[in-house]
């Protein structure tokens, strides 16, 4: 497969070309490939890999009119929905000359990559329009750019972001006893959990197993939980790396190598081959039987282990001679995804007004720059998929960063699209 930038350029070109429909499909039939040659790159779909099909008008009930891998199938959306931005804005300044070039994101207002721009302002900098003896771009910018990350986060006023203080109650609750907040607690958080222990032990297995041993943990030390020293969500994917280095650790000291200590793991090979692993089982679970997924489900970034809470209660139930909670509770009205910038959105877990931090899940679509900012807390990030660039130093799947007050980066980028768990301030400063 080719790299995202030459993926995403011809996306633009089928897209331009009337190759591909003129809207993202609602419905997606997904099956092994079988030799049919990629819409957007002409490469046939190989067996081993997932075939992306969905018809001409996008939202047809008969697959086949198109056939793309999931990369490329990534790559178009990306362009899609840069175009479209770029199309509103020329129909909302009613046909002057945009600011912003109406190339797509591949190039800049000159011609720049956008891979060297970095996104500092709402998407709806894309609809300032600019006559002769207007104000210039830079001055309209400076007026709409927000000044924090907050400002960035919250500019719609209108929603209520999840309050901190609702993690905080059922971990307290279950410092008292209450198996039910920890069952609560455990559906907002588990699959976060588990797709970092994967990420970094490769192996499903093992994962579920920490992933267990965590949410145990939880039980046993949510009494001596102390909110100044980072939000819930922080306090447990630190103790899920925790549990997947310490197992990993335990791995390979009990199979030495044979020839001498056991070598380091290579991120990008082990990365390529959980990718291969995860792409192989969802083939086996159902997808050789064509049928329809939803958009929304894709890519799967965010990992789903099998069922674990019934094993969890009883590892309880015996430790505590109590009945176990198997009942499902009733499911957690999970964020939205929302654009806070083109190519980034985010999922607010968690808004603590008290500390000025937020625990948010970000995706930056493929080739996008996160905004510059300089760092008025701690920042904690855990990669989740994809790889991330942050300055000179390349994170990959199971990674962590943390960034300490008054520090700054010069540039966080992604080639790939990524998606992570960030805990931060939401004082930072845009820069």
């Amino acid at each position: 497969m080719g790299d995202m930038s030459a993926l995403r350029k011809q996306a633009r070109e089928a897209i331009q070309a009337g190759k591909l429909p003129n809207s993202l499909p609602r419905r997606i039939w997904a099956a092994p490939g079988c030799g049919t040659c990629c819409t957007i790159c002409g490469r046939p779909a190989e067996q081993d890999e997932v075939d992306l099909e969905f018809s001409r008008d996008g939202d047809g009930r008969d697959p086949g009119n198109h056939h793309v891998h999931v990369e490329c199938f990534a790559a178009w959306e990306f362009e899609h929905r840069n175009f479209e931005a770029v199309r509103g804005s020329a129909s909302s300044s009613g046909g002057t000359r945009l600011a912003t070039s109406p190339s797509f994101a591949g190039e800049g207002a000159e011609g720049t990559p956008a891979s060297s721009r970095s996104l500092s302002a709402p998407s709806t900098d894309r609809t300032i329009g600019r006559h002769e003896g207007d104000r210039t771009h830079n001055e309209a910018r400076r007026d709409c750019a927000p000044e924090t990350l907050g400002d960035l986060l919250y500019a719609d006023k209108a929603k209520t972001p999840v309050s901190e203080k609702g993690w905080l109650g059922l971990v307290q609750s279950i410092g008292e006893g209450d198996q039910r907040a920890l069952r609560a607690l455990y559906e907002r958080v588990h699959r976060l959990v588990f797709t970092l222990i994967m990420r970094i032990t490769n192996n499903r297995e093992t994962a579920e197993e920490c992933a267990l041993d965590v949410f145990h943990d939880v039980w046993r030390r949510a009494k001596n939980y102390d909110a100044a020293g980072g939000s819930v969500v922080g306090w447990i994917m630190n103790q899920a790396r925790s549990r997947a280095i310490d197992r990993l650790r335990l791995e390979r000291r009990k199979k030495p190598h044979a020839g001498g200590p056991l070598p380091p793991a290579t991120a990008s090979d082990s990365d390529k081959l959980f990718e291969l692993s995860e792409q192989r089982r969802r083939l086996r679970n159902g997808l050789h039987e064509r049928r329809a997924i939803k958009i929304s489900f894709w890519p799967i970034d965010v990992l789903l282990p099998e069922p674990l809470w019934g094993r969890l209660a009883h590892r309880i139930a015996a430790e505590t001679r109590r009945e176990p909670v198997l009942l499902a509770m009733q499911p957690w009205c999970e964020p939205e995804w929302e654009e806070v910038a083109p190519g980034i959105t985010c999922k607010l877990l968690a808004t603590d007004t008290e500390q000025d931090r937020v625990s948010m899940l970000v995706r930056l679509a493929p080739g996008v720059d996160y905004p510059l900012h300089a760092h008025a807390g701690v920042e904690e990030l855990y990669l989740l998929n994809g790889e991330l660039w942050i300055d000179h130093r390349k994170l990959y799947p199971g990674d962590y960063n943390r960034a300490e007050p008054g520090t700054a980066d010069t540039r966080v980028w992604s080639d790939t699209g990524c998606t992570c768990v960030l805990i931060t301030s939401t004082r930072h400063v845009i820069r």
